[in-house]
């Protein structure tokens, strides 16, 4: 009975946190990276890089011209990163007393994810000082690592956070019920867009991929705001539990 009681009282714990202004984390990941973009369209310098097709010629020509639009496009996807990890982390405990190990997935998703897109952006700003004085080969591992980090493994990432809080949430019945609903099928998409990495033309849709996401996550952060997340079933002690005590 006492550990019936004990969980009880770590879901409902749970429950009054859910409330808190934790859930601007993941809006604030969605409108930071989408700034990110705009930013570096309206900084650059020349011609738009499309890295997935980019020659080492066009790497160093846009990284050597465009230092203003990477920095200021790297300084946004740092506050994207924090972000994400935030809400991935308080998103952790707020349902770690359901399922403590999806729960645990779901945060090593979101800290995947949010660290893969630093080390994206570590890999651009390496960029900016090197583009003109570092050999072809290192030039183009760079931006062959920062493609990688940026898009399928920050995408794994991101759907494995969507696909464990999603399962755990779900089963709970989490609310809001169709941002876990959408998540069951969503997460597992988003996280299938890391097969870019062994098959190149799936790199083409993965801004599809990155709306997926940012629907889940804007849906939540949103719920979550308005004092969503709590279960929708009311876990009281029973009959039996109460006669004992």
């Amino acid at each position: 009975m006492k550990e019936a009681v004990s969980k009880a009282g770590s879901r409902a714990r749970a429950d009054r946190g859910t409330g808190g202004r934790w859930g601007w984390w993941g809006i604030v990941f969605v409108a930071a990276f989408v700034a990110s973009i705009a930013a570096g369209s309206v900084l650059k310098a020349g011609e738009s890089l499309y890295l997935p097709e980019a020659s080492v010629t066009q790497l160093r020509d846009y990284y050597s011209a465009s230092g203003a639009a990477v920095i200021a496009q790297s300084a946004l996807q740092v506050l994207a990163a924090i972000a994400l990890y935030r809400f991935g982390y308080r998103l952790r405990a707020a349902l770690r007393p359901d399922g403590p190990r999806t729960a645990a997935v779901a945060g090593w998703g979101s800290a995947l994810a949010a660290g893969a897109l630093l080390a994206s952006v570590v890999c651009s700003l390496a960029l900016v000082q090197v583009a003109t004085s570092a050999g072809d080969a290192v030039v183009a591992g760079l931006g062959k690592t920062a493609l990688v980090l940026g898009g399928a493994i920050h995408l794994l990432g991101s759907g494995i956070l969507i696909s464990a809080a999603s399962a755990v949430a779900w089963r709970t019945r989490r609310r809001p019920r169709w941002v876990f609903g959408y998540g069951t099928f969503g997460g597992p998409l988003v996280a299938a867009s890391a097969l870019s990495i062994v098959l190149p033309p799936l790199v083409r849709p993965e801004p599809v991929f990155r709306l997926l996401a940012a629907v889940w996550l804007v849906g939540l952060g949103i719920g979550v705001l308005r004092g969503g997340l709590a279960s929708s079933r009311v876990s009281q002690p029973s009959p039996r539990a109460e006669g004992q005590a």
